[in-house]
Parts: C-alpha cells; sequence; structure tokens
C-alpha cells in the first residue's frame, strides 16, 4: 500500500531541505499531502524570534500550505512512548540551525533568508 499523506514533525521540517528529494517534497506539500500536528505547529513557532518573523512565514509556504492534523489522546500517548523509546536507545537529533525553505521553489514568495548562508537571519 502506497502512502498518500505524511505528517512532519519539527525535526524532519527543518532537514527537509538538504533532502535528496527535497523537490518531490515540495510537491507533496504544494499539493496538500503533508500535514502537522498543532503539536509541531507550536514548536515551530516558538523558534521564531520575533512577530514579524512570525507573521510572515506562518502566513508563507511551506507552512501555510500544510493542514493542521488534530491529534487524539490516544496517539498523543503513543508519540510519548516512541519518544521514551527513541531516547533510551541514543537516537537523538543535534540541534541545528534554520535551514532557509524558500530555496526549494522559485513559485514561492521571496526570502527572507540570508543570501550568503541559506539560514533564516
Amino acid at each position: 500500500m502506497a502512502v498518500t499523506n505524511w505528517l512532519i514533525d519539527k525535526s524532519a521540517y527543518t532537514r527537509l531541505v538538504a533532502s535528496p528529494d527535497a523537490q518531490a517534497w515540495v510537491e507533496r506539500i504544494e499539493r496538500g499531502l503533508v500535514r502537522m500536528s498543532t503539536v509541531t505547529r507550536l514548536q515551530i513557532g516558538y523558534s521564531f524570534r520575533n512577530g514579524p518573523q512570525a507573521r510572515s512565514e506562518s502566513g508563507a509556504p511551506p507552512l501555510a500550505l500544510m493542514p493542521l492534523e488534530y491529534l487524539t489522546p490516544a496517539a498523543e500517548d503513543r508519540a510519548v512512548g516512541v519518544q521514551l523509546q527513541l531516547a533510551a536507545v541514543g537516537c537523538t537529533v543535534p540541534r541545528r540551525s534554520r535551514i532557509c525553505w524558500w530555496r526549494l521553489s522559485p513559485r514561492w514568495p521571496a526570502s527572507p533568508c540570508s543570501p550568503s548562508t541559506g539560514t533564516s537571519t
């Protein structure tokens, strides 16, 4: 059975731009096939440095193109359990600087990224 919808977390959101399949992910996002939970949306929002950045990035692709997927208590409990299992075996992701999504698609609006580094300013 082929996967037709994806649920992305913050870690994957920030690393997707470096994926060898980045263009395929852009197309999936633009088609509304990649969703995020409200928890992920809050985690991304927590990373904004100020109000103007929050407003501009929240209303622009790719973030604005990803529908929210509301979770059930059972799904949230399962996520916490999986997270604990992954931590127990040492599966953690190091902190990385923000990567500029706007470089992925020429159809998305002008970038607030630094042209020299590709990271958010």
